[in-house]
């Protein structure tokens, strides 16, 4: 009687279950990539979502603070508190516009003012200015029944737009 030796019936279970073990490591590092991935991307647009809306909060606070000086009949302090949030670097860019879509300093028509104006609502944009990345909120003032005295028509009276940096949110990332 020859014996057989049990070396083909070990080598053929190595071998399934090193397959074994091969599909179930790359299910995993796989899964793990895709989860991973996803909460880094999630994470990432949770921040910036934070940045734009802490940017339409500080939009409406200055709302209350123009509102506040133009009801006092002090429309130079507007253009004061303007200067100054822009010479703090508390913003990159804030500017009051008339109902025309004009710098109430003067200049030409800002196009995103008037699609404001024409949309009848607040926006916000995403862009990247002088390799800046920023969000630009702009915001129309309504002609409420107080503002009435000073400006009898309808509609808006102008629009505040409010640029902002997103720059200190990408280390974060």
């Amino acid at each position: 009687m020859i014996r057989q030796s049990p070396l083909p019936q070990r080598n053929i279970t190595f071998k399934l279950a090193t397959k074994v073990l091969l599909i179930i490591s790359s299910t995993l590092f796989i899964g793990f990539t895709i989860l991973g991935c996803t909460a880094l991307w999630l994470s990432i647009n949770s921040i910036m979502d934070l940045k734009v809306s802490a940017s339409r909060e500080l939009v409406a606070s200055i709302r209350q603070s123009v509102n506040e000086f133009m009801m006092l009949g002090n429309p130079e302090a507007v253009n004061q508190y303007v200067k100054q949030m822009k010479d703090n670097k508390t913003v990159v860019d804030l500017g009051v516009y008339k109902k025309s879509g004009s710098l109430s300093t003067g200049g030409l028509p800002e196009p995103l003012v008037l699609e404001a104006f024409k949309e009848g609502k607040a926006r916000s944009i995403n862009r990247t200015i002088n390799g800046i990345h920023t969000v630009t909120s702009v915001l129309p003032l309504n002609n409420e029944a107080r503002c009435k005295g000073c400006h009898p028509e309808d509609g808006f009276n102008g629009a505040i737009m409010l640029t902002t940096s997103l720059e200190d949110a990408y280390p974060g990332c």
